[in-house]
């Protein structure tokens, strides 16, 4: 399992302990010395085994369990507080989609939705309307994750809901769409 600190607005350490101001006003969140080792470690993505073995030589071994057990607990718990994001996909057969990082996008409406590839500054912004703009919102994360990994089959299911039809009818032209944003810079998938 791999996982990375998410952005924060400020940090700070003061007498063992970490506070986290989450960015967007997500909120403030108060750590252990261990819990801010974490968050310092994984800055630009850490292994869980590479969290483990750096956290024993720094703290030492745990009273219980072993140091990976512990990484594992603690890496699930800042998980669930909005610090950390997983970075491995999920396990579910299928292809999975996801916003890629250098993709910057404002969701205008539910009709409407701009895209720009941060990595290719030069291009201009794309705006997806319709159905496009519908997948666009399929695929953005609740709370603090705004870039999950989306299975495809979840996603064509989503959207025949939503337009009240077969998922067979759409997939053609949902998986066309997703391999042009993907093409563009603008998604991920695995």
């Amino acid at each position: 399992m791999k996982v990375r600190s998410r952005p924060f607005a400020d940090r700070l350490e003061r007498n063992g302990e970490t506070l986290v101001l989450l960015a967007g006003g997500a909120g403030l969140v108060r750590l252990s010395a261990i819990g801010g080792a974490i968050v310092e470690l994984a800055l630009n993505g850490a292994d869980l085994e590479a969290l483990a073995c750096a956290l024993e030589s720094r703290f030492g071994a745990p009273a219980e369990g072993s140091a990976r057990e512990l990484a594992g607990q603690m890496v699930a718990e800042l998980v669930e507080q909005g610090v950390l994001e997983l970075l491995d996909r999920p396990r579910t057969p299928g292809r999975h989609w996801r916003i890629s990082d250098d993709a910057a996008f404002v969701l205008t409406s539910p009709e409407r939705v701009v895209v720009l590839n941060l990595a290719e500054p030069a291009e201009p912004p794309r705006a997806l309307l319709g159905t496009a703009a519908s997948t666009w919102h399929a695929l953005v994360g609740e709370g603090g994750d705004l870039r999950p990994w989306v299975a495809e089959q979840d996603l064509l299911s989503d959207l025949a809901t939503a337009y009240a039809t077969e998922a067979t009818v759409i997939a053609d032209d949902v998986r066309a769409l997703l391999n042009d944003l993907a093409a563009a810079g603008y998604l991920q998938v695995a």
